[in-house]
């Protein structure tokens, strides 16, 4: 007959090797999840770290047992640890990178399709590390009849989970408690130890009821309110009056650019470049006209799945762009932009590039052009040489070696997303 340290023994001897394997089976993607990924990991350093250990002998005596307030006296407590003397801590990008893993490996990130992503398919997480507590067996015999011991580790992190959109709203937040299962790893700290607390921390994120609605996809065909806007009495109709309908778009956070579509002062710009951490609200905005003059503008309404804004200033404008009702591009066509890229300084500048296609990507048209532009040029026109509104800038492909690559949002697909319509 086994004894009972005989079978917690033997219990260890196979648990480094499979416990890893089986938390991760747990997690796995459903269908009509939405991609998740990492906006990056923080810690809370008001909070401290507990660690806790015990002799493989004692922990015999109390295995099963939930390590709670009653006997947490069995262990071994200490706060004054340095970290030197445990192991090196991860840090934020480390923890960035376990969590990252655990998710890709689950299928929540799509390795393959970068490119689009909006509101309706993508939420991102943002764990935010508080209180830390690590456990520690030590000398695990890891092999029968043989010398050789081991000190084998779990954690119990508490984590304030940020969950935003595509546009760093923040849609809310849950503070949740993650213990590992068993005792996994042979180090304090370790990345495998960190995939695992991820592994379950995430599937605890996804099981929370309140959370859920959060995780699955959206209809991105969602419009808001109709609004009756005065036809346009002057429009452009000439590229090199394009300048006198565009303008910059300033809040706090930066700056963006924008134009005129009505001569009573409606003009069109991105989401994005208005958008806050706050969902149900949007930046402060001054609107800069060629020449220097500044105007306060005011959010009329936005469609956050197409990243269109129409916001209002109390001015009139010489001349405006036109909305098409109908597409008035063709692949090849050259077309140009105007905007401010990286400074308000750099107001009112043009681009110019190749119409590359129209792409129909996640319910959404979107415009690819071979073109050089800017984050500041986001939200600004883009038009042809006879001046006629094409598309809005939304957005460009970076990293390195990427250059010239940008998308926008078809000029004649504006009415229908922000359901406006000129009387």
């Amino acid at each position: 007959m086994l004894k009972k340290g005989t079978l917690l023994y033997i219990f260890l001897i196979g648990l480094i090797n499979i416990s890893l394997a089986q938390n991760k089976i747990k997690l796995s993607r459903a269908e009509g999840h939405k991609d998740i990924d990492v906006s990056y990991v923080k810690f809370d350093t008001s909070t401290k770290l507990f660690f806790y250990t015990t002799s493989f002998k004692q922990y015999t005596k109390i295995q099963g047992e939930e390590l709670n307030e009653k006997n947490i006296s069995r262990w071994n407590k200490s706060t004054s640890f340095k970290v030197s003397e445990v192991g090196k801590k991860p840090d934020a990008e480390k923890l960035d990178y376990a969590l990252t893993k655990v998710l890709k490996e689950s299928g929540f990130i799509d390795t393959v399709n970068q490119i689009f992503k909006n509101e309706g398919n993508i939420i991102y997480l943002q764990p935010v590390i508080g209180e830390e507590h690590y456990y520690r067996i030590e000398d695990v015999p890891l092999q029968q009849e043989k010398k050789i011991k081991v000190n084998i580790h779990k954690c119990k992190i508490n984590v304030n989970w940020k969950i935003s959109n595509v546009f760093g709203e923040i849609l809310d937040s849950v503070m949740l408690t993650t213990e590992t299962n068993q005792f996994d790893s042979i180090s304090y700290f370790s990345l495998s130890m960190m995939e695992i607390f991820f592994t379950q921390a995430v599937g605890e994120l996804l099981a929370d009821k309140k959370l859920q609605k959060y995780f699955i996809k959206t209809n991105t065909n969602l419009k808001p309110p109709l609004s009756t806007l005065n036809k346009p009495t002057s429009v452009i109709s000439l590229a090199t009056e394009a300048q006198t309908a565009s303008v910059i778009v300033k809040t706090t956070k930066g700056h963006g650019s924008g134009f005129a579509i009505t001569n009573d002062g409606y003009i069109i710009t991105n989401y994005h470049v208005i958008s806050t951490t706050n969902p149900n609200k949007v930046e402060d905005i001054t609107i800069i006209l060629l020449g220097g003059t500044k105007l306060k503008g005011s959010f009329i309404k936005a469609n956050k799945d197409k990243d269109i804004a129409l916001i209002k200033v109390e001015m009139n404008f010489e001349k405006c762009f036109l909305i098409p009702t109908e597409k008035n591009f063709k692949v090849f066509d050259e077309i140009y932009a105007m905007g401010a890229p990286k400074s308000i300084e750099l107001g009112q500048s043009a681009s110019k590039g190749i119409l590359s296609s129209e792409r129909n990507v996640n319910n959404t048209s979107l415009l690819q052009v071979s073109m050089n532009i800017n984050s500041g040029n986001s939200g600004g026109p883009m038009f042809n040489t006879n001046g006629k509104l094409v598309g809005v800038v939304s957005a460009k492909l970076f990293g390195f070696g990427i250059e010239g690559v940008a998308f926008g949002i078809p000029a004649y697909k504006i009415n229908d997303y922000l359901n406006i319509e000129f009387k």
